[in-house]
């Protein structure tokens, strides 16, 4: 988990920034674009990352990238820090704690609702209030259909999940029948 910690700490940093600036919006579209771009361009992004490459033209790359995407100084000095100390493959990561930051700071939340069939948007958007009523919070819900479910719903935000699918439900029952 060294990563993650790797990862919290650069995004703080970065977001600590960005806010005393009233840039903190700006970093994230930032980052997500220099992502966007390595994702859309492998050969840059093989040019950048692999370490046989030498230093200075993976360095000089990245440099003609980071002008080419007009990224502020704090953005570009992050990626040149990753790249010089072979980080730069934790950037999602980074930028996943930099979201989390943003989020908790505009007191929202994030969360993956599972579920084995289609819902109806008036379903999903019922869920979200009764999710901002016991929250607290404004939630932004990702809806992804599982038919390994069966039926049921699962609710992953952050770390925890609640877990309420047919298929749990069987698993349980195994378990229960298997101790007996």
């Amino acid at each position: 988990m060294r990563g993650k910690g790797v990862a919290k700490r650069y995004a703080a940093a970065l977001f600590s920034s960005g806010e005393k600036e009233g840039r903190e919006r700006q970093y994230l579209e930032e980052l997500k674009s220099f992502l966007s771009l390595l994702d859309e361009r492998e050969r840059i992004k093989g040019m950048i990352l692999l370490p046989l490459i030498e230093m200075e033209k993976r360095r000089a790359i990245l440099m003609d990238v980071v002008r080419a995407l007009n990224l502020s100084p704090q953005v570009s000095n992050l990626l040149l820090m990753l790249l010089e100390r072979n980080n730069l493959s934790s950037l999602p990561d980074i930028v996943g704690e930099y979201l989390r930051i943003l989020d908790e700071r505009e007191g929202r939340v994030r969360a993956t609702l599972f579920t084995a069939f289609p819902l109806q948007r008036a379903e999903v958007e019922k869920i979200k209030a009764i999710l901002k009523e016991r929250l607290g919070k404004e939630v932004v819900l990702e809806v992804r259909e599982e038919k390994a479910l069966i039926s049921g719903l699962r609710l992953k935000i952050g770390d925890t999940i609640i877990d309420g699918s047919v298929r749990r439900q069987l698993e349980v029952l195994q378990e229960i029948l298997m101790r007996e």
